[in-house]
Protein backbone atom coordinates (compact mmCIF):
# COMPACT_ATOMS: atom_id res chain seq x y z
CA UNK A 1 0.00 0.00 0.00
CA UNK A 2 2.58 2.44 0.87
CA UNK A 3 4.63 1.44 -2.39
CA UNK A 4 1.72 2.28 -4.75
CA UNK A 5 1.25 5.91 -2.43
CA UNK A 6 4.70 6.29 -3.35
CA UNK A 7 4.86 5.84 -6.67
CA UNK A 8 1.47 7.48 -7.38
CA UNK A 9 3.17 10.59 -5.41
CA UNK A 10 6.28 10.59 -7.82
CA UNK A 11 4.30 9.86 -10.92
CA UNK A 12 2.29 13.31 -10.01
CA UNK A 13 5.14 15.31 -8.84
CA UNK A 14 6.71 14.56 -12.68
CA UNK A 15 3.72 14.88 -14.40
CA UNK A 16 3.30 18.39 -12.43
CA UNK A 17 7.19 18.94 -12.89
CA UNK A 18 7.39 18.09 -16.66
CA UNK A 19 4.13 19.00 -18.16
CA UNK A 20 1.87 21.66 -15.94
CA UNK A 21 4.11 24.77 -17.20
CA UNK A 22 3.32 23.88 -20.66
CA UNK A 23 -0.21 23.21 -19.99
CA UNK A 24 -0.37 26.62 -17.93
CA UNK A 25 1.19 28.00 -21.24
CA UNK A 26 -1.34 26.80 -23.65
CA UNK A 27 -4.30 27.94 -21.18
CA UNK A 28 -2.79 31.64 -21.37
CA UNK A 29 -2.44 31.20 -24.68
CA UNK A 30 -6.03 30.07 -25.35
CA UNK A 31 -7.22 32.48 -23.04
CA UNK A 32 -5.37 35.61 -24.91
CA UNK A 33 -7.04 34.07 -28.46
CA UNK A 34 -10.45 34.26 -26.84
CA UNK A 35 -10.28 37.59 -25.02
CA UNK A 36 -8.86 39.00 -28.79
CA UNK A 37 -11.63 37.09 -30.52
CA UNK A 38 -14.43 38.95 -28.00
CA UNK A 39 -12.31 42.12 -29.07
CA UNK A 40 -13.53 41.99 -32.73
CA UNK A 41 -16.88 41.13 -31.79
CA UNK A 42 -17.86 43.26 -29.18
CA UNK A 43 -15.33 46.00 -29.69
CA UNK A 44 -18.58 49.02 -30.67
CA UNK A 45 -18.44 48.66 -26.61
CA UNK A 46 -15.49 50.20 -26.65
CA UNK A 47 -15.53 52.16 -30.19
CA UNK A 48 -13.52 49.69 -32.05
CA UNK A 49 -16.62 48.65 -34.70
CA UNK A 50 -14.85 45.96 -36.43
CA UNK A 51 -17.98 43.38 -37.35
CA UNK A 52 -20.97 43.54 -38.90
CA UNK A 53 -23.55 43.62 -36.59
CA UNK A 54 -25.61 40.23 -37.68
CA UNK A 55 -22.55 38.52 -36.53
CA UNK A 56 -22.10 40.08 -33.87
CA UNK A 57 -25.66 39.00 -32.68
CA UNK A 58 -25.56 35.42 -33.48
CA UNK A 59 -22.27 35.27 -31.03
CA UNK A 60 -23.75 37.34 -28.38
CA UNK A 61 -25.26 34.46 -26.51
CA UNK A 62 -21.61 32.83 -26.45
CA UNK A 63 -20.16 35.43 -25.05
CA UNK A 64 -22.87 36.61 -22.32
CA UNK A 65 -21.40 34.88 -19.73
CA UNK A 66 -17.63 35.83 -20.23
CA UNK A 67 -18.27 39.51 -20.97
CA UNK A 68 -17.47 40.98 -17.33
CA UNK A 69 -14.31 39.20 -17.96
CA UNK A 70 -13.60 40.58 -20.89
CA UNK A 71 -14.75 44.39 -20.21
CA UNK A 72 -11.73 44.00 -16.97
CA UNK A 73 -8.97 42.25 -18.69
CA UNK A 74 -9.43 44.59 -21.43
CA UNK A 75 -9.78 48.03 -19.36
CA UNK A 76 -7.17 47.05 -17.34
CA UNK A 77 -4.32 49.22 -16.60
CA UNK A 78 -0.88 47.42 -16.88
CA UNK A 79 2.59 48.39 -15.87
CA UNK A 80 5.77 48.70 -17.99
CA UNK A 81 6.91 45.12 -17.51
CA UNK A 82 3.95 43.59 -18.22
CA UNK A 83 4.08 45.40 -21.86
CA UNK A 84 7.29 44.24 -22.30
CA UNK A 85 6.60 40.58 -21.49
CA UNK A 86 3.81 40.95 -24.44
Amino acid sequence: MAMKNLKRGLRDFFFGFLYLPHIKNLLEQYNNEDLALMTITLGDMLGIPLMPPIYKLRLLPLWYPRIEYWKKHVLMEKGALEKLKE
